[in-house]
């Protein structure tokens, strides 16, 4: 009987155990709360338990560049995008670019146009160059070969609004103050953009 009784605690212990570490709270009939909902400490009266913050996105704005030009998407003469380059950020072992979109065009119908279409559909491939000391840095990929960073496919902006595109390249092995950054072949490359460690 208290073998019995000792099995019975042991496996409710365990089971709590199970639920703090996943993080699950059970409901009434053994549904798993919602995600993304106040816990019951956070609603009751009297706590001071705070809901969690939500997630902040950093604005996009198409001025806070260190250099910009309007240029023609590759193939489509008259239909131009504004390109602005933010300055590269090297954090630990990674180094950040930012590019901002911002199509333009007299061609442009006002529906969404992804990072993809506006630098042609075939040629977009960043690099960051370093000339004082001959290197090139060419986009991370995951353990799938997906290019580090944001999607050219889904990050899309229509006519007016600005959208930010990021890259993840490799950390910066000297030290340089300032690259230069290559979007598309077709395009001016970008001279001198600085880097802020």
């Amino acid at each position: 009987m208290r073998t019995s009784a000792h099995r019975t605690i042991t496996a409710a212990a365990l089971a709590v155990s199970l639920v703090a570490l996943t993080g699950c709270s059970l409901l009434p009939g053994g549904e798993p709360a919602p995600s993304g909902t106040q816990s019951q400490a956070a609603r009751a009266p009297g706590t001071n338990a705070q809901p969690a913050a939500a997630p902040t996105v950093s604005p996009v704005d198409p001025d806070a560049v260190v250099l910009e030009a309007t240029l023609d998407i590759p193939g489509r003469p008259g239909d131009t995008v504004r390109v602005g380059i933010e300055s590269l950020t090297v954090r630990g072992a990674l180094t950040e670019l930012r590019v901002i979109f911002t199509p333009t065009g007299s061609a442009d119908d006002g529906g969404e146009r992804s990072v993809y279409e506006l630098t042609g559909a075939t040629s977009f491939d960043a690099a960051l160059v370093d000339r004082e000391n001959l290197k090139k840095y060419v986009q991370l990929v995951d353990e799938n070969y997906d290019e580090m960073g944001s999607s050219i496919f889904t990050t899309t902006a229509v006519g007016g609004e600005s959208v930010r595109w990021t890259g993840i390249f490799a950390g910066i092995e000297d030290d340089v103050a300032t690259l230069d950054v290559s979007v598309v072949d077709s395009w001016p490359t970008f001279e001198n953009i600085p880097v802020t460690r």
